[in-house]
């Protein structure tokens, strides 16, 4: 009792109304606790499949035990790295919307606090419901202990990852809030953002590899009517990057770049720096981001190819892998808090916009 009066003395000296406010609300009911409950359940489900797909064999065998552990542990974690995905945009892609669609944002804008704290408070609302959810599978996890092939470091490392990858998810999330009125469309752009980023950005830089290496006259030859499509979409992801970042930038305080002419300059130049680019025939353009292995440095920004690449990496089975693989989950989670820390501030800037409007 000693323990739960001092936690509760130390809660009620935080000063910190906005995120106390949405803890509050974000704990109402039991919804929560539902959502907890499932993911443990599909994570439960998980390793009993996992475990009936490799438990067969010696298990008086510790080289086989170890393997079924860290079979386990490469599947548990990027289940759950798959659930971040799909649950941490929607804890922080309405917390600025909603309000504007509640009628409270007048309240929230004339209050003394900064933009950048209210931003901060939210996110930390936000990250909070993702750490419990991340917590509540450290039981689960723990089973891999009992098999063995896992060091106490491997699970501390994948677990920065997971939660360094639920802040820059939930920093998108924050900036879509603050970038559309609807909530829906936020929650929309939330998950879209990530899809492009984990599938589409490697996918296109796969594609500028193969045209750069055999030329345009052989993709074109190859097929027609993909290249148009590849071209026009692995020229459209950057073009609309940097118009995003332009008019977020520059919106608040200029209208110019509103104007159809710096829309067309935009688009157009990205689309005519890639065709430029690709033109280059058998000069490996885009190969000096390659490494030796075959990974690119463009997987860095996605966390499912650096988790595998590293659990790989320390499985005696896979020698293949050079050590430095063991370093990309650390340039992994400095790239997400920067990342993170951009998003925030530049969610601050038009949240300091909207509530000067």
């Amino acid at each position: 009792m000693n323990i739960i009066s001092k936690c509760a003395s130390i809660y009620k000296t935080i000063e910190a109304p906005v995120l106390m406010q949405e803890l509050r609300i974000r704990q109402r009911g039991a919804k929560p606790f539902w959502v907890m409950l499932v993911y443990v359940l599909i994570l439960c489900a998980v390793a009993l499949l996992t475990f009936a797909a490799v438990g067969h064999g010696h298990t008086s065998d510790p080289r086989y035990m170890s393997r079924i552990g860290r079979s386990l542990f490469q599947v548990l974690s990027i289940a759950q790295l798959t659930l971040i995905v799909l649950i941490v945009p929607a804890y922080s892609s309405s917390s600025i919307s909603a309000e504007r669609e509640r009628g409270t944002f007048e309240l929230l804008a004339i209050t003394l606090l900064s933009s950048g704290t209210i931003i901060k408070q939210k996110l930390v609302a936000a990250i909070s419901q993702v750490v419990m959810l991340i917590g509540a599978s450290l039981p689960i996890v723990a089973m891999v202990f009992l098999f063995g092939g896992v060091s106490p470091t491997e699970i501390v490392v994948v677990y920065g990852m997971l939660i360094f990858t639920a802040i820059l998810l939930s920093s998108i999330g924050m900036l879509c809030s603050c970038c559309v009125r609807n909530s829906r469309t936020s929650t929309f752009l939330a998950y879209l953002i990530p899809l492009i980023a984990y599938m589409g950005v490697p996918f296109c830089w796969s594609w500028i590899q193969y045209v750069s290496r055999y030329g345009m006259d052989r993709a074109v030859a190859t097929s027609p009517l993909g290249f148009t499509f590849m071209f026009a979409i692995t020229g459209a992801i950057p073009a609309f990057a940097l118009y995003g970042i332009l008019a977020l930038l520059m919106g608040m305080k200029r209208s110019w770049w509103k104007t159809r002419a710096v829309r067309i300059a935009v688009f157009g130049g990205s689309y005519a720096i890639l065709l430029l680019a690709m033109s280059y025939q058998s000069m490996s353009l885009f190969d000096v981001f390659m490494r030796n292995n075959g990974l690119d440095l463009v997987q860095l920004l996605n966390p499912f190819a650096v988790l595998s690449n590293y659990l790989s990496s320390n499985n005696y089975s896979y020698s293949v892998l050079p050590t430095y693989t063991k370093w990309l989950p650390f340039i992994s989670i400095a790239i997400c808090a920067g990342l993170a820390y951009i998003f925030e501030r530049i969610s601050s800037l038009r949240l300091n916009g909207l509530r000067r409007a």
